[in-house]
């Protein structure tokens, strides 16, 4: 039985550490993205940074740089991990220059997730296989301030344990807020969506010179022009497939909404 003793804090342990070995798999707790509201805290907390893999970590969205976001509206984030590594994960927050995290993520497929009342968007167990990822941002309606997005990605060896990975951070640039003073929203109908070939905007009443601009993920413009009445065909077999944003302004009024083109 004393031989027996000798084991019993490692069958104790042993298990713990696979938990949290399994857990993190599938992302971190929330809070470990670095940013100043996590207290610069990352993943190092359960992984020893120890690795070289040449990491780095970019982040993107197609929230227009100039304009910055509308109030309400939804936009694309990626995130981007350039490393040698084996497996590899991500988390993302936004928050305002008092650290206060804002807006909400969505997740779009099975590659992440999103965690503490969608304020953290993160890989998952199928998303560790990829190097890049994408998540929806909806920016908040009420009270709206400048963001900006932080987050922590871990480069992994996936030797299975807790040593020799890598952490990186990063942050993106400051994302102002389109001045909700001047403009209300415009409330529209957009479909199909998704949609290879065109897409219809349905407006609630006629209105007459509707602009519209469709962004790509980066925030460039790749067709602007008018809307003649208040129900529209746009053809949008031009575009590649992947996540679009539109946005539509007349009168003071603006709105905005993403398509998929498959």
């Amino acid at each position: 039985m004393k031989n027996l003793n000798k084991f019993y804090p490692i069958l104790l342990i042993s298990p713990l550490i696979l938990f949290f070995l399994v857990a993190n798999s599938s992302g971190p707790p929330a809070g470990n993205t670095g940013s100043p509201g996590d207290g610069g805290t990352t993943c190092t907390q359960c992984h020893d940074n120890t690795g070289n893999f040449g990491a780095s970590v970019s982040i993107t969205t197609n929230i227009p740089e100039i304009e910055g976001f509308t109030p309400g509206a939804t936009y694309l984030v990626n995130i981007v991990q350039n490393s040698s590594a084996s497996l590899y994960g991500f988390q993302i927050t936004a928050e305002n220059v008092s650290g206060s995290r804002k807006g909400t993520f969505t997740s779009i497929d099975a590659n992440t997730r999103t965690i503490s009342n969608d304020e953290y968007a993160e890989h998952t167990s199928a998303g560790n296989q990829f190097k890049s990822w994408q998540v929806n941002w909806t920016a908040p309606l009420n009270n709206p301030e400048p963001i900006v997005f932080y987050v922590a990605s871990n480069a992994a060896n996936g030797n299975g344990n807790n040593t020799g990975d890598q952490i990186v951070t990063n942050q993106s640039a400051s994302f102002g807020v389109l001045p909700v003073e001047d403009f209300t929203m415009l409330e529209f109908n957009l479909y199909p969506n998704p949609s290879d070939e065109e897409i219809r905007i349905d407006l609630p009443e006629i209105s007459n010179n509707v602009n519209y601009e469709i962004y790509d993920y980066t925030g460039r413009v790749l067709i602007k022009q008018n809307l003649l009445s208040f129900d529209n065909n746009i053809n949008i077999s031009n575009l590649t497939a992947g996540m679009y944003i539109i946005r539509l302004e007349n009168n003071k009024k603006i709105g905005v909404k993403s398509f998929l083109k498959k």
